[in-house]
């Protein structure tokens, strides 16, 4: 009977801690007649976001990335 109440317990205690959330990320693409000009990139990872945000125009536009 101990040995049931162990693995009761154990697997009582596992399910009342959810498991950290994966690394989630999305991609956009910022499209015009001339094609792919830009990327916006979102990493999500528990409660932290990463955005990086990039625009090329002929090598010159803006590159933020925020946290």
């Amino acid at each position: 009977m101990t040995h049931a109440r162990r693995v009761v317990l154990t697997v009582g205690a596992r399910r009342s801690f959810p498991a950290p959330l994966a690394q989630q990320q999305q991609r956009y693409f910022l499209i015009t007649s001339s094609g792919t000009i830009g990327t916006l990139t979102v990493t999500e990872s528990g409660r932290s976001v990463d955005t990086d945000y990039r625009v090329d125009d002929n090598g010159r536009g803006s590159k933020p990335a925020e946290h």
